[in-house]
C-alpha cells in the first residue's frame, strides 16, 4: 500500500514482458555427491520456568538430550509450566542474573527439592553418565573474614536415583571456601569419596558458569568456560540401569545443612556429558567441545530486551557472565559512533533509563548487538516490492498472483511487477540477454519509480544468474546460482564476465554468462526472495504450478492469520566425527538463540533441541538444523535423515513457517529435487527457507516487525567481523512476510447515509484502527482519513470523493512486545469499495 496525504495521480502498477530466446543445448555441471554416515540423533530439549521441570516425551528408548532447566522466573501457572517441586525451605527468589534467581542464605537450614520422573529420563541414567551446567554466584569469597562463611562447606547441587530417601545422595557437588576448592562427592554403600577436586576461588559476588560432566570412566569440571580438573567417573557408585525417577536438591546439603551461600539459577541436566570425546561412551554422544554446542551458543548469542513506558527504560538481558570484561555500549539508530554505558556490571542486565518512547536505540554488549525500541509508530508505507513473474506461468497463476498483490498492497507495499522470462536450463549461454534485461528493469525501477524499491520477490523459473568458482561447501569449486544478481540493483561496482577460473568439475570461462566475483563486489539495494518449483519430480504427480498455487494459498493464509505456528525455534546440529566441522552446529545453535532472544525474550523454553521436520506435533516459527546432507537432504544416512521424498510423501510435516538448514550441496537450490525447494513446497508448513552455510545472520529488526527479506540484506551489507559479504545467501519464499501477525477486521461494509460514507466492522481484541481511501481501486495511492487512533469499530467520511467509486481499507493496530522492546504493529488490510454519485 502506498500512503500520500494529498490526493495526486500516480502509476499503477508496472506488467513487462520480455521475449524468450530460443532454447540451445548446453552440457549441465555435474557435482559429487559424497554421503557421511551418522550415528546419532539429537533430542528434543526439555525445559523448565520457575519453580517448575517440564520434559518432552520421546519415542526411543534412549536419546542424548537435555532433560530439563530449572530457573526461577516464570511464576507456577504460566503455559508450558508445570509445578513439580516437592519441597522447599527458606530459599528465596530475587531479581538477579538475567531474571530472577534464588537464594540460599548463609545461616538457615535451606535447600529446594525437584523431581524427574521416568518419562523424564527418556530410559537413561543421568546419574551414571550426563552433565549438569549452572551458574551459581557466591556470597562469600576466598578473602572474608567471617570464618562461618570459610570453615563451613556449601553444598551446590545433589542427585538421588528413584525414591531413594538415604541421608547422602549418588552425586554431590560443594564448595569448601576454607580451602578454595569446588569438589564432586558420590556415595555408595561403603560411604563418600572424593572424585574430582579443583581450585575455586570466585570473584567476590559474580556470577560464575559450572558445568560438572561426567560418566563411568571420568567426571571434568569447567567453570567460567575453563576446564578446571579431571576425576573419577561414576562407575563405583551407581549402576547403568535407568531409575525409575530421579531427585534434585538444590542449596542444601541432605539434612538442610551447609547451605550454598549464595545465589543458584538457571540449572540444566543432560543425559550425557558436555564435552567429551564421543568415544567415552557407547554411545557417539557429545561433542569435543568445553562446553556444549547450545551452551556456548546460548553464552555468546542470546540478547533480548524489555521496557517500560512510565518512565520509559529498556532493560537489556543477556544469558551468560562467561566473558572477562563486559563493555555495554548504545547509539541511537542511525548514528555511527557508540557510547559506553557500562564496563563490567555485575549482573548480566543493564537497566537504560536514558531512552524515551517512539525511539529506536542500538545496543551492543561485547559482540552482541541489538535494536531496541518503545512503543515504536506503526509501519504505514513498506516501499516498493518489484515482482519477477515466471511468464510462462502467469496465466495459470492469474487469481493466485491478483490475490498476492491485493495482499501486498494491503500490507503497506507498492507493487511493481514484471512478467520476464524462464530459465533454459539446457544452454545457460541463451540466458545471457534475458539475465541483462531483467537486471535493466529492476535498476530501472530502482531510479525511477514514484516509490522506491526495498525488495525484489521472484516468482517461478525466472532466468537465474551464476557467479564465482566457490567451494563453501567443501565438495567442489564451482559457480553458484545467485539472485544477489538482482539484489544489487544500482551495481555501484560492476560485475564481471572476462575471468577463467576453473573448478574440480567445472570451468568459468570468459563470456560464457556466469560472472566471476566470488562476492558481491558491493553492498546490495534490496532485500531478495525467490519461490521456484521447477524439476521437482518427487513430488509428482503435483506439478509445478500446483506448487506454486500451494505456495502462494499458504502465503495467504498466514499473512491473514490463520495459519498460526507456535512461538518457538527448534534447532538441532547433526554434524560431528570431522575435525573442526562441528563448529557448522556452534552457528546454527547460535542462529537459533540469536533470534530467540529477539522474538521472545531470555526464556529457554522456547528454544527445543529437535529435528525440525521430525518432531510431530511439536512444531514453532523457525526451525535451524544442520547435518551431513546432498542436494535433496541433510544428515544423510543418519537415524534423522530428512530428504526430498520423505517432505513429498507427507501430509503432516512438523508445523514450522520458516527454516535455516546447512549441509553440502542442498545449497545448490536450482538442482532437482532441491531440499531447500521441498522445505517451502510441503502443506500448511514452509513459508521460507535460508541456507545458512556457516554464516551468523542479523536479525537485527526482526523482533521489531521487519520482513524477513531484510536479515538477508542486512547480513550481506553488514557481515560479522572479519568476514567478507557472501554471494550464497539464498532466500527462498515471500521476502516480505513478517513474524508478527495481527488479526485484520473482518466484515467491513461501507453505505452511504446522507451523502457521508459510513464504515463499520468487526472488533479485533485490545486494537484501534487506521482508516484509508483511494479513488483509483487498491492499485492507487491510499490516503489516510484519521489523524488518531480510531478506537470504535465505526467511521465517518464526512466528505467522500462524488461521481466516482471509492476503495476504502481499514488496518487494526496492536502493541506487541517482543524480546526487542514494543511496537505497534498493522494487520493486513481489509477492503471495500463503494460507488458514489454527484451531490
Amino acid at each position: 500500500m502506498w500512503i500520500q496525504h494529498k490526493t495526486r495521480k500516480q502509476p499503477s502498477p508496472k506488467r513487462h514482458s520480455l521475449a524468450d530466446n530460443p532454447p540451445r543445448h548446453n552440457r549441465p555441471v555435474q557435482y559429487r555427491t559424497r554421503l557421511h554416515i551418522v550415528i546419532i540423533a539429537v533430542y528434543l530439549a526439555a525445559t523448565a520456568f520457575s519453580w517448575n521441570l517440564h520434559a518432552q516425551s520421546d519415542p526411543t528408548p534412549y536419546s542424548p538430550r537435555r532433560i530439563g532447566t530449572i530457573t526461577f522466573d516464570t511464576p507456577p501457572g504460566q503455559p508450558n509450566a508445570i509445578p513439580i517441586k516437592i519441597a522447599a525451605t527458606n530459599s528465596v527468589r530475587l531479581p538477579e542474573m538475567d531474571g530472577v534467581a534464588a537464594l540460599f542464605p548463609a545461616t538457615d537450614t535451606t535447600f529446594a527439592d525437584f523431581l524427574f520422573e521416568k518419562a523424564d529420563l527418556h530410559g537413561s541414567n543421568p546419574i551414571a553418565a550426563g552433565s549438569i551446567r549452572l551458574w551459581y554466584k557466591p556470597m562469600w569469597n576466598s578473602e572474608s573474614t567471617n570464618e562461618d562463611d570459610l570453615l563451613n562447606p556449601a553444598a551446590i547441587l545433589s542427585l538421588y536415583p528413584g525414591t531413594n530417601k538415604n541421608k547422602h545422595p549418588t552425586l554431590q557437588l560443594s564448595v569448601i571456601p576454607s580451602d578454595s576448592a569446588i569438589e564432586l562427592y558420590g556415595y555408595n554403600e561403603d560411604g563418600k569419596s572424593t572424585l574430582l577436586s579443583a581450585e575455586f576461588n570466585p570473584a567476590p559476588k559474580a556470577w560464575h558458569e559450572v558445568i560438572i560432566a561426567y560418566d563411568k570412566s571420568k567426571s571434568i569440571l569447567y567453570i567460567n568456560n575453563n576446564r578446571m580438573g579431571i576425576g573419577e567417573g561414576t562407575a563405583n557408585v551407581v549402576s547403568d540401569q535407568a531409575p525409575e525417577s530421579l531427585r534434585v536438591r538444590l542449596g542444601g546439603d541432605p539434612s538442610g545443612d551447609n547451605p550454598a551461600k549464595g545465589f543458584i539459577d538457571n540449572v540444566e541436566f543432560y543425559n550425557y556429558p558436555l564435552g567429551f570425546n564421543k568415544g567415552h561412551l557407547k554411545h557417539p554422544l557429545a561433542f569435543n567441545y568445553p562446553k556444549s554446542i547450545a551452551a556456548l551458543a546460548a553464552n555468546e548469542s542470546l540478547i533480548s530486551a524489555s521496557v517500560t513506558t512510565s518512565p520509559p527504560a529498556v532493560h537489556l538481558d543477556w544469558r551468560a557472565a562467561r566473558e572477562n570484561r563486559v563493555v555495554v555500549e548504545k547509539r541511537k539508530h542511525g548514528d555511527s559512533s557508540w557510547n559506553t554505558l557500562a564496563v563490567n556490571p555485575l549482573k548480566s542486565e543493564f537497566h537504560d533509563t536514558n531512552v524515551s518512547s517512539g525511539t529506536t536505540f542500538e545496543y551492543r554488549v561485547n559482540s552482541r548487538k541489538l535494536t531496541a525500541g518503545i512503543q515504536l509508530p506503526a509501519t504505514e508505507q513498506r516501499g516498493g516490492v518489484i515482482l519477477l513473474v515466471d511468464q510462462t506461468l502467469t496465466k495459470t497463476l492469474k487469481p493466485d498472483l491478483e490475490r498476492l498483490e491485493r495482499d501486498l498492497i494491503g500490507d503497506g507495499w507498492f507493487v511493481i511487477r514484471h512478467d520476464v522470462p524462464r530459465h533454459i536450463d539446457t544452454n545457460h549461454q541463451a540466458n545471457i540477454p534475458n539475465i541483462k534485461q531483467i537486471k535493466s528493469l529492476i535498476t530501472g525501477d530502482f531510479t525511477n519509480s514514484p516509490v522506491v524499491p526495498e525488495t525484489l520477490f521472484i516468482i517461478g523459473h525466472v532466468a537465474i544468474p551464476f557467479s564465482g568458482n566457490m567451494n563453501p561447501d567443501g565438495h567442489s569449486f564451482r559457480p553458484w546460482p545467485t539472485d544477489v544478481y538482482y539484489a544489487d540493483a544500482l551495481e555501484q561496482e560492476p560485475w564481471t564476465d572476462a575471468k577463467r577460473l576453473y573448478g574440480s568439475h567445472s570451468k568459468n570461462e570468459p563470456d560464457d554468462g556466469v560472472f566471476d566475483q566470488n562476492l558481491p563486489p558491493s553492498e546490495v539495494e534490496l532485500a531478495f526472495g525467490r519461490v521456484d518449483f521447477a524439476s521437482m519430480p518427487a513430488f509428482r504427480p503435483l506439478t509445478e504450478s500446483d506448487l506454486l498455487k500451494r505456495y502462494l494459498e499458504k502465503d495467504h493464509l498466514y499473512r491473514h492469520g490463520r495459519l498460526e505456528f507456535q512461538e518457538r525455534i527448534l534447532v538441532s546440529g547433526l554434524f560431528w566425527g570431522v575435525k573442526g566441522i562441528e563448529n557448522l552446529n556452534n552457528t546454527t545453535f547460535h542462529n537459533a538463540y540469536n533470534l530467540a532472544g529477539r522474538l521472545f525474550g531470555a526464556q529457554p523454553a522456547r528454544v527445543l533441541e529437535g529435528v525440525c521436520f521430525r518432531n510431530g506435533d511439536s512444531g514453532g516459527l523457525w526451525g535451524w538444523m544442520s547435518g551431513f546432507g546432498g542436494r535433496d537432504r541433510v544428515d544423510s544416512s543418519g537415524p534423522n535423515q530428512v530428504d526430498t521424498s520423505y517432505l513429498a510423501g507427507r501430509q503432516n510435516i512438523t508445523p514450522v513457517a520458516f527454516y535455516g538448514l546447512d549441509g553440502s550441496l542442498f545449497g545448490e537450490w536450482h538442482t532437482t529435487n532441491n531440499l531447500l525447494r521441498a522445505a517451502i513446497g510441503i502443506p500448511r508448513a514452509g513459508l521460507g527457507v535460508v541456507y545458512s552455510r556457516a554464516m551468523t545472520w542479523d536479525f537485527d529488526k526482526t523482533g521489531l516487525g521487519a520482513p524477513v527479506g531484510e536479515f538477508i540484506r542486512k547480513t550481506i551489507n553488514n557481515p560479522p567481523r572479519g568476514i567478507p559479504r557472501i554471494l550464497t545467501a539464498q532466500f527462498l519464499g515471500d521476502p516480505t512476510l513478517r513474524l508478527n501477525i495481527e488479526p485484520e477486521p473482518s466484515s467491513l461494509r461501507a453505505e452511504l447515509i446522507e451523502n457521508k460514507v459510513r464504515l463499520s466492522w468487526g472488533a479485533v481484541p485490545f486494537a484501534t484502527y487506521d482508516i484509508y481511501m483511494s479513488t483509483n481501486g487498491i492499485n492507487s495511492p491510499f490516503i489516510k482519513l484519521n489523524n488518531s487512533p480510531v478506537n470504535k469499530t465505526e467511521f465517518i467520511d464526512a466528505t467522500p470523493h462524488s461521481d466516482s467509486t471509492v476503495t476504502y481499507q481499514v488496518r487494526s493496530v496492536r502493541l506487541k512486545t517482543t524480546g526487542a522492546g514494543s511496537f505497534y504493529n498493522s494487520s493486513q488490510g481489509a477492503f471495500t469499495e463503494i460507488q458514489i454519485r454527484g451531490r
